[in-house]
């Protein structure tokens, strides 16, 4: 495992194995996070977040998903400490979008939204390693998925 720094005071543990992920691609998925994704003004998706209580977290959280590695569906829990812009998007080994599952402004509180496997176009997806970007304010975080069919 290696740990990379960045200047958003971020810190990503990636692993060494997945040679497709150096440190450039991380930074490829931020910029994407920040240009891309930040400026879509597309519909939400089919399944939108839940929240899961009222109680209003101090700080922003992104808990691994669970089950991971997963077959079907996979539970991605977050927290957001005041209203702000939230984006979620799952990006395949290569940086690239796959499925967008959350767009919107929410308030504070804790959020649970499920990925389905599918990309937006409702396609099931290969078995594989994904990443989830969780970018919400200021705050941006990576995460890694595996998907096992």
């Amino acid at each position: 495992m290696r740990k990379l720094s960045y200047k958003l005071g971020i810190a990503f543990v990636i692993a060494t194995a997945v040679p497709s992920l150096a440190t450039s691609g991380v930074d490829s998925l931020l910029t994407l996070a920040n240009d891309r994704i930040l400026r879509s003004q597309e519909p939400a998706t089919r399944r939108e977040a839940v929240l899961v209580d009222g109680r209003r977290p101090e700080y922003f959280e992104v808990t691994q998903n669970y089950p991971n590695p997963f077959n079907s569906t996979t539970a991605l829990e977050y927290s957001v400490p005041y209203e702000t812009d939230v984006y979620i998007t799952i990006h395949n080994i290569f940086g690239l979008p796959v499925r967008h599952l959350v767009r919107r402004q929410q308030q504070a509180g804790r959020y649970v939204v499920q990925w389905d496997g599918e990309d937006d176009g409702s396609n099931s997806l290969a078995s594989g390693v994904y990443f989830s970007v969780v970018t919400a304010g200021n705050f941006a975080t990576v995460r890694k998925m595996v998907l096992l069919k």
